[in-house]
């Protein structure tokens, strides 16, 4: 049985190299259904969440946290913030935004895969209806 296993882990990393899902298919009560793909989502929402946190975080971090000026540091009273400090600053500014977009960006993604997939069955079901021997004559 040990082979068996092994057999399965070699099907899985080779579907895995090929970019292929690596979840079952889900079965409902009208058979099975096949996967979907995740990698719209993941690149929608790295786009929208991962690159601007990681842009502030290195901005950060390797910008100076002292004003080149010598001006004082901090909000109000004449004073600014450090270069790294405002690029924080507009980060929190653009948290919520970036956010709401990318639950905006990840409804539109299912409802055009929603409607795409709809219209294919629709298409698939216009084929069978066309051909005289698959029309039930009695339904």
């Amino acid at each position: 049985m040990r082979t068996c296993g092994v057999l399965d882990a070699r099907r899985e990393s080779a579907a895995l190299r090929r970019g292929d899902d690596a979840r079952p298919a889900v079965m409902g009560e009208g058979g099975g259904v096949e996967p979907r793909s995740v990698r719209p989502y993941i690149v929608a929402l790295g786009l929208l969440w991962i690159v601007p946190a990681v842009l502030v975080l290195v901005l950060h971090l390797t910008l100076p946290d002292y004003n080149a000026s010598g001006q004082c540091t901090g909000l109000g009273f004449g004073c600014t913030p450090t270069p790294a400090d405002t690029v924080l600053f507009l980060g929190y500014l653009a948290a919520l935004p970036l956010f709401l977009l990318g639950m905006v960006a990840c409804l539109v993604i299912a409802v055009v895969r929603g409607r795409r997939d709809r219209r294919a069955a629709g298409r698939d079901e216009g084929r069978t209806a066309d051909r005289p021997e698959d029309v039930d004559p009695q339904g």
